[in-house]
């Protein structure tokens, strides 16, 4: 199925936009400051690393999300990530931990409940 045409109500064309439409988008967030995230993956490779631990904070009202998921059997693991983590492959692929695809879940979930909302 081709997304060519459509757009998520989530998604900016910022070709599109007018100085009126980014003054008042503006205005809306004034004051308001952003979520931080930091994302633990198992390399730097952006395809073939898994993403084992998200931690955000939202500096609007210091609300913390923390979670750790396995990485996939197919996720390549540098040892180089296991240096800075602290952390053997084995951990990393706890077969009693969440999968991946349901961490990124919760934390979609608790950013849509973020005073700060994409434009």
């Amino acid at each position: 199925m081709s997304l060519e045409g459509k757009r998520d109500k989530r998604t900016v064309d910022w070709e599109a936009l007018t100085e009126k439409d980014y003054l008042a988008r503006e205005e809306d967030i004034e004051g308001l400051l952003p979520i931080v995230i930091d994302l633990e993956t198992s390399g730097l490779d952006l395809v073939k690393s898994g993403i084992w631990q998200i931690g955000a904070i939202d500096l609007n009202t210091m609300e913390e999300f923390f979670d750790e998921a396995r990485i996939d059997e197919e996720d390549e693991v540098s040892n180089g990530a296991l240096k800075v983590i602290g952390k053997a492959e084995e951990y990393l692929r706890d077969k009693d931990k969440q999968s991946q695809k349901e961490l990124i879940g919760k934390f979609m979930n608790w950013v849509e409940k973020r005073k700060i909302k994409n434009f």
